[in-house]
This record gives structure tokens, sequence and C-alpha cells, in this order.
């Protein structure tokens, strides 16, 4: 049902962009209809590969299933129980152990086999009612049967022993037993490493610790954070550094790893199309950045392990005590290494000429961190995680590091009597918070107030964005037009989707892929659509900076927008409507009803926008201006004939999708007034509202 919502609403959508255009190619040439059908055919093209080239795994099940397990239970012939391996009799011994009847079948034909002359059977049969007795808790009994297997290289048999002195309350004589069931061929080494580990780990020995370590053990059996822990406190360091990489590499796969890198490829490529004003060819130093965020990142996890040797602060639920721990252990020394590899390239490197390289040059360090990240949570590829990190994580990292450094931006470009050791520390406590804040939402399952932080947190990073492009010393309108590369960021979200559906295709065959991608494909394109609309919209004006809001700053009046609450009014007022015209040819007419500018406009005026001017309105700045020179004279007496100032009524309205627009109209008296710092908005007379359209070729 949710599906056919979303193709109601999307199909009445496209109809109403559609049907309100006279001129229907440029619906077709909008960025809109140009991503969502690339989207739409990326998205095709890999459920064809998923559905046509893959197939279905067979289903694999294991002898030590349970169903197995029951199954082979009418296999009781004296050649069939022989032949089976220890392992074997004891899987079944401990899936049986549910099902009381079974398990006394079984334990008769172990007592037979137990009275054979044969020694090999007789060693199975008091082994399997050794691990009989074992499970139903009878020490005696189970005791009585092991010693009878003579073999002392029987497998199973020291692990069994050592369960049976660990509950009896013996661990010495328990870790003996389990010290030789390390040594037995086709032994129980999982069951006994695990049962050492425990021990050793509780006792704090350390020396025996270094000696499991000898066996070589996976990840899965000795944890990365105990063998860190281990080198740490035994003052081996090399050893401490060598567990910290191999804390990463245990875990690196393939597919993760590719995906992980398709990731920050993506991301990188949007940051770089950014800077329009002063290209540079400079992606070896993005790189150094982005490696400076990977190797960075295992400061991190010896932060962690710090701090649970010294400072073992943890979580416990509570409001304040969770919040400030996601804060100040995750989101402060998460931040500091990020911002480490900008700082060093700040401190050596002259390149960071303008406010947008601050931004361009943090999230590359911070891409190179969430890709370790991404690394690290990939190690299982569960649903959905490629593509929820990808729209979350990634940009999270992203716009926490922004915020760290437009302390810089600040104190730079904007307040310059502002020290940036005032303002950074400051900048670095807010991405902090941020990061933190990010983190407490979604360890506290508070998902309706992550979905409200994360929309106005992505609100804010563009408002940053558009701030640094706006005040760029090499800033010229004749170049914004290159940011339109920026509007096809949701067709490398979508490759994203599309690449995590043919891999599960191939890793998992169509039907669970095409589970998975129904499953996810609401949020998917509610995210996609979110970025495509958000992060693709620059409104570019010179010299200017926006600040955030809560409420409208606008007077109410004809053609605006009705006035909200404040629970949604942060979202439009904060929203960026890129209104780009300058350079743009327009023809412009009047309104009919509007008598007043009936006498100047008395016909159709065709001209260009050349500029666009921030008027200062009783405190507030109105930066919705633009600067329109005519081909003809306007029949003004008083005022300049060629130029005239003009604002969308609606900001929701765009020239580039709609054929008339109405617009607001001022008459300029004095060219020179142009040139002032913020001039006044009533230094220029108002005539009403007329229209505007984009002169079509």
């Amino acid at each position: 049902m949710i599906y056919f919502f979303i193709v109601l609403i999307g199909g009445a959508y496209l109809g109403w962009r559609f049907n309100a255009l006279s001129n229907k190619n440029l619906f077709f040439r909008s960025p809109l209809f140009i991503a969502l059908m690339s989207s739409a055919t990326l998205l095709v093209c890999a459920a064809a590969v998923v559905n046509i080239f893959f197939k279905n795994p067979p289903t694999e099940v294991s002898l030590a299933d349970d169903v197995v397990a029951r199954s082979t239970l009418g296999d009781t012939t004296w050649h069939g129980l022989v032949q089976q391996s220890p392992e074997f009799h004891y899987r079944r011994i401990h899936y049986l152990s549910q099902y009381s009847e079974d398990l006394d079948a079984l334990q008769k034909k172990y007592e037979q086999l137990a009275r054979s002359n044969d020694t090999i059977a007789s060693a199975i049969g008091h082994f399997g009612l050794g691990a009989i007795y074992l499970k139903k808790e009878d020490r005696k009994k189970a005791t009585f049967h092991l010693d009878h297997v003579q073999r002392d290289d029987f497998p199973y048999v020291h692990y069994c022993r050592g369960v049976l002195y660990m509950d009896g309350g013996e661990p010495r004589l328990a870790e003996a037993q389990f010290e030789r069931e390390l040594h037995v061929k086709g032994g129980n080494f999982q069951g006994a490493f695990s049962y050492l580990l425990t021990q050793y780990e509780k006792h704090k020995n350390f020396s025996m610790l270094k000696e499991l370590l000898k066996y070589d053990p996976s990840p899965e059996l000795f944890p990365d954070e105990l063998r860190r822990r281990l080198h740490w406190e035994t003052g081996d360091f090399t050893g401490y550094v060598t567990s910290l990489l191999q804390s990463i590499g245990h875990v690196v796969n393939v597919p993760g790893f590719v995906a992980a890198l398709l990731i920050s490829a993506m991301w990188l490529s949007y940051i770089r199309y950014l800077r329009v004003f002063r290209p540079r060819r400079d992606l070896v130093l993005l790189l150094c950045l982005f490696c400076g965020g990977m190797i960075a990142t295992p400061l991190v996890l010896s932060f962690g392990d710090f701090r649970e040797l010294y400072f073992p602060w943890e979580m416990d639920h509570t409001f304040w005590n969770d919040l400030c721990y996601t804060i100040f252990m995750i989101g402060v020394p998460e931040e500091l290494v990020k911002f480490l590899p900008f700082l060093l390239v700040m401190m050596l490197s002259s390149r960071i000429k303008e406010p947008i390289d601050f931004v361009v040059y943090a999230s590359a360090s911070a891409l190179g961190f969430a890709f370790v990240e991404n690394v690290l949570y990939f190690q299982n590829l569960s649903a959905g995680i490629i593509h929820g990190r990808a729209y979350l994580s990634v940009i999270g990292h992203m716009i926490a590091a922004s915020i760290v450094v437009y302390g810089f931006v600040v104190s730079r470009f904007q307040f310059k009597h502002i020290s940036a050791w005032i303002s950074v520390p400051i900048s670095f406590m807010l991405g902090a918070t941020v990061h933190g804040l990010y983190d407490f939402l979604i360890m506290h399952d508070h998902f309706l107030l992550f979905v409200v932080f994360f929309i106005f947190m992505v609100q804010v990073w563009i408002i940053i964005l558009n701030n640094c492009l706006n005040n760029s010393p090499f800033f010229s309108y004749d170049k914004v037009k290159l940011l339109e590369k920026s509007k096809y960021v949701a067709l490398g979200l979508t490759f994203i989707f599309a690449f995590e559906y043919v891999l599960v295709g191939f890793m998992r065959g169509p039907e669970k892929a095409n589970f998975e991608f129904y499953s996810s494909l609401p949020f998917a394109a509610t995210i996609i659509a979110f970025f495509a609309s958000n992060l693709s919209s620059f409104n570019v004006v010179r010299g200017y900076w926006r600040d955030i809001y809560f409420s409208s700053r606008e007077k109410r009046g004809y053609g605006t927008l009705q006035r909200r609450t404040l629970a949604t009014s942060w979202y439009f007022v904060n929203s960026i409507r890129a209104h780009n015209y300058v350079g743009r040819k327009i023809r412009l007419s009047n309104d009919p009803y509007n008598h007043r500018l009936a006498e100047v406009l008395d016909g159709e005026y065709e001209g260009e926008i050349v500029s666009r001017i921030v008027l200062k309105d009783q405190g507030d700045l109105d930066p919705h201006w633009f600067v329109v020179k005519f081909s003809r004279q306007l029949p003004f007496e008083d005022h300049h004939p060629y130029y005239a100032l003009v604002k969308l009524r609606n900001q929701n309205d765009s020239l580039l999708y709609e054929d008339d627009v109405q617009i607001f109209f001022k008459s300029i008296p004095d060219l020179s007034k142009l040139k002032m710092n913020y001039p006044r908005k009533e230094q220029f007379p108002f005539h009403g509202w007329a229209y505007m359209a984009l002169c079509v070729a």
C-alpha cells in the first residue's frame, strides 16, 4: 500500500509540474526530471541483473542442526554410533537435551555400548553417558563415566571434566583440564579456550593470557579489545600498536571495503564540485586528508581503551549521564581525530584561500574517518546498512567536522576582530555536541526526534556551505552555474542503493535481495528526495552571511506564505531556494490589477539580471533582490530609466520552471546607492507587483 501512495503522490506532483508549464521542454530539461529518470533507469537495470543473472543459494544444513540431530536418532546401530566422531556425539547430545524422551532413548544405547568388550565402542559409550549426565547436572555419574574413558587423547573428555570442575568450584583443576583439551586433536578447542580466557581475564592473569595468544586465536575467540588491553598492561607497546591495526584488519572483507570506498568516492566528488569560484587540481591533497582521517581513526580505539582502564564511565540509560557521555566520550574524541589532519594541512599548506576550502578539507578528513568506520560496520552486511550509513552516518560526520572548522571561517572572513583562539574552541564544542546528540538520539531510540534533528543539521550544513560560497574572495556570478553539477547527488545516492541491491543479490540470492529492496525503498526514496532538493540548492548572494532562524523574519502580506508554528517554521525558514538568475535574459510586464505601475510598464520590457543586492529593512537583511538592466528606457522622470530592482513575491516560485512569476518592483533613484553596504529598502520607491519570465531562445 505504501508503494501505491508513493507512486500516486509522486505522479500527481510531476503531473502538476508538467501541466503548469507552457514550454514543456523546461520540464524535461529540469534536474528533477533528469535525476528521476536516471535513478529509475539505474534501479531497473539493477533489478534486471539481480533477477536474471543471480540464483538463490541452496539451503545449507549443519550436522549440528537440531533437525538433523533428531533425524539421526534412528541411526543407533553399533556401527553407526562408533563411526561418528566425539564432536558429533557431544553436539547431538547438546541439541537433544531439550527433548527428554529422545535423550533417554539415546542414553540406553550408550549404556549398551559402555558394556561392550570393544575398546572403541566402550569409550564412545562412557563418553556419551558422561556428556548426558553433564547435561543433567549429575556430577557424580558424569565423573564416573568420563573417568572410564582410558584414552588421554580422546576429544572432548578433558573439556567435559573441566566443566565438571568449574561447576564444582575447583577452577584450578578445571584450568588444567582445559589446557590439556587444547592439545587434543579434534578436541573442543573453542570451548576450552573460551573458558580459559574468561578465567585468566577475570583474575588478570596476563602471563597466561599471553600464552593463549601463542595459539594464534581468531578475533572471535580472543577479542581485539582484550588483546590491546593485554599489551598495554604488560608494557608491550609495539604489540599494542600492532593489535590496534589488527583490530581493523580483522574485520575487512572485500564487499564491505568496496561499499565503503564507493560511499567515500561519491561524497568526495560532491564536495569537490562545491569549489566553483577557484577550482584547483588538489586531488592529491584531498586524498592525503582522506588518508589522514583513516590513519587517525585508531586513535579513537586507543582512547576507548584508555577510558575503560582509567576512567570507567559507561552509559546507564539515564538522560543526563548518557547525553554527556555521547558528547564527551564519543563526540569530542572523534571530532578531535578528524580535526588533526585538517589542522596539519592548514599549518603546512598555503592552499586554504577561501571559506569553502575549510569545509571541503575538513570533510575530506571526515570521509577518511567514516571510511574506516564503515569498514568496521560492514563486517556483517545486515539489511540496509550500506545505504543507511551512506545517507546518514557519513554526512553526519561531514556536518560535525564542518561545524568545527567554521570557527576559522567566522574569525577570518566574517568577524575579523574575533580571534580564532576564541571562535574555534566554541565551534569545536558545537561540532562535538552535534555529534553527541546524533548518537544519543539513535542509542535511545528517539526516532522522530532524530529525524527532526538530522533534517535541521543538514539545513545548517547547507547554510554553512552557502555562506562560504557567498563570501569567497574569488566570487563571480559568471561561475555560479557550475554549482549545477551538485544537483546530480541524487544519482550518486541511488547508485549506492542499487549497488547494495546487486551485492545482496550476488551474495544471498534474488529472493533476499528483492525483500530487502522493497523493505528499504520508502526510506531510501524519501532520503534521496530530501537530499536532491537540499544538497543542490544554493542561493548565492555576494557578501551575504545567512543566519539560522526558528521563525519567519519576513513581514506578512499578499503573496507571502502563511505563518507557521514553531514546530514547523524552523524547517521552512531555513530551507534554501536557489534563485541564481544573474546573467539570465528576462521579460517583464505589468500585472493588470496594478494600476500604479501601468503607466510605467505599458508593455513588455526585456532586460538582463545583472546582479543581486541585499537591502536592509528595519534591522533585518533581505537578500532576495535582483538588479535588472532593461534593453529600452523605462518612462521614469526622476529615477534611472534603465535599471530597476525586482524580487520574487513568493520565494518558492522559480523562473526556471514556471512561465510567469509575480515579482515586487522598485525603481532606483541613484545607481550609486547600489554601491552602499546594505542600503535601506525605503531608499528605493516601491511600485507594486508585476510579472517576470525568462526569455527562452
